[in-house]
C-alpha cells in the first residue's frame, strides 16, 4: 500500500468523456484505493475495513509528482498489512465546534455516531473506530453538525436519508444499530451528510417525475443541493435532493439511479450546498483521474435515469473512487492539497 500528497492544480479541468490523466504509477497487482481532497495543515484520519482509525498531519505526507507512486503507507502510520483503507476523513487544523460527529456505516447496513472528540489524541498504532460484527467491514465515515441528514446509498442504487438526531451517539468501541434494511446480496457504498436547511431549497422547476435532464442555464442553477453519484463504469449524474423523503432509520430507501447490466454505483456525494463553485475528482481502479466541472453535469428530473459518461476507461477498469473541491480563491494561500 502506498499513500502520497498531490497538489491539487495538477488534475486540470477537462471535459465529459475524456480518457483522463494518470493519478499515479503503480504496480500491475495495485488499485487505486481513495482520494481525498485537503489542506497542509489538516488532520487526516485513515478508517480501515477492520474498523481502526489511525492518524497524521496532511503535511506529514511527502508531497509527489502526479506519476510517483507515493511512499509506503507503513512508514506513515502502522496499518497492519492483512488490512485497507476504506474511508479518509480530513478534520481542519480551525475546526473548533465541540459538537461534531463521526457517523460510521459499514456494508451491511449498520450505522453510529460518536463525539469526534473521541478521535482526537491517536498515536501512529491507532485506535478502534467501531466494533463490527462477524463478516462485515467499514464503508464510509463522516464529520457532521447538528441538525444534519444521513444519505446512505447501495451498489444496486437503493438510497435512505434519515435524520442524524435519530440516532443516539454511542462510544468507539460499540457496533451501532441499522440504517439500511437490504436484501443478502446488497452492500451499502458508501454515506454522506448534508445540513437540514438545505432540504427546503431546491427549486421548484425541477420538480417533474421522468428521467430528462435540466438544462443549467443561470449561475444560480448549478448550486441546487443534488445527490452528484458515479457508477463503475462512470456513469455520472446530479440527482435533486428534493427528490428524496426523509425516512425512519432501517427502512428500504427510494431508487438513487438504475444502472445498465454489469454496472452498479460507485460512489457518491452531495453537492451544491455552499455559495463555492464545485469540481469533482473522478479516479479508477488504474489511476486514471479526471477532474469535471459540477455545473457541466446534467441535473435529471427523475431518479432512475442512468447519467452520461464522466469518464472514457479501458474495457478492464471501473471507477473506484470520487472526491468534490470546493473552488475556494484561498485554497491556494493555505496550501491546497489532494492525498
Amino acid at each position: 500500500g502506498y499513500l502520497k500528497r498531490v497538489s491539487g492544480d495538477t488534475f486540470k479541468t477537462q471535459a465529459r468523456r475524456t480518457r483522463g490523466k494518470s493519478g499515479s504509477n503503480m504496480k500491475a497487482d495495485d488499485v487505486l484505493s481513495k482520494m481525498v481532497h485537503c489542506r497542509n495543515r489538516d488532520k487526516i484520519l485513515f478508517f480501515t475495513e477492520s474498523g481502526q482509525v489511525y492518524s497524521v498531519h496532511a503535511y506529514h505526507i511527502s508531497e509527489s509528482s502526479r506519476a510517483s507512486a507515493g511512499s509506503k503507507i507503513a512508514s506513515i502510520v502502522g496499518i497492519p498489512k492483512d488490512d485497507e483503507i476504506n474511508a479518509i476523513v480530513c478534520i481542519p487544523h480551525d475546526s473548533v465546534d465541540p459538537d461534531l460527529m463521526l457517523v460510521q456505516v459499514t456494508r451491511d447496513g449498520m450505522i453510529k455516531k460518536t463525539p469526534l472528540a473521541e478521535y482526537q489524541n491517536i498515536n501512529k498504532s491507532g485506535k478502534i473506530a467501531i466494533k463490527l460484527n462477524p463478516g462485515d467491514i467499514l464503508k464510509g465515515v463522516k464529520v457532521a453538525e447538528k441538525d444534519s441528514v444521513v444519505v446512505i446509498a447501495s451498489d444496486f442504487g437503493r438510497c435512505i436519508m434519515f435524520k442524524l438526531d435519530d440516532l443516539r451517539a454511542i462510544g468507539r468501541g460499540s457496533r451501532g444499530v441499522r440504517a439500511l434494511n437490504m436484501n443478502k446480496n446488497n452492500k451499502v457504498v458508501t454515506m454522506d451528510v448534508v445540513k437540514a436547511e438545505y432540504l427546503a431549497t431546491e427549486q421548484d422547476n425541477i420538480a417533474s417525475d421522468d428521467d430528462e435532464a435540466y438544462s443549467v442555464t443561470s449561475e444560480d442553477d448549478t448550486l441546487v443541493p443534488c445527490i452528484l453519484s458515479v457508477s463503475k463504469k462512470a456513469k455520472i449524474k446530479r440527482t435533486p435532493l428534493k427528490l428524496f423523503r426523509t425516512q425512519a432509520r432501517n427502512g428500504v430507501g427510494v431508487v438513487l439511479s438504475k444502472f445498465d447490466k454489469g454496472d452498479s454505483l460507485a460512489g457518491f456525494q452531495i453537492v451544491g450546498t455552499g455559495d463555492l463553485q464545485q469540481e469533482v475528482l473522478i479516479a479508477s481502479k488504474q489511476g486514471i483521474v479526471n477532474r469535471l466541472s459540477v455545473a457541466k453535469i446534467p441535473i435529471y428530473k427523475g431518479r432512475t435515469a442512468k447519467g452520461v459518461m464522466g469518464l472514457k476507461l479501458k474495457s478492464e477498469d471501473q471507477v473506484k473512487t470520487i472526491a468534490v473541491v470546493a473552488l475556494n480563491p484561498e485554497d491556494d494561500l493555505d496550501g491546497n492539497k489532494s492525498a
